[in-house]
């Protein structure tokens, strides 16, 4: 049942894919900002 409701397609896999990137980039960059202060 469950399979059903988790489907997505290659495009919106690939978009969170980058959208996961994207915000793991800032967190790092926001975190050695705080270390190096």
């Amino acid at each position: 049942m469950m399979q059903d409701m988790i489907k997505i397609n290659k495009e919106q896999l690939l978009y969170l894919i980058e959208r996961v990137e994207k915000l793991k980039n800032i967190t790092e960059r926001i975190c050695l900002e705080r270390i190096n202060q």
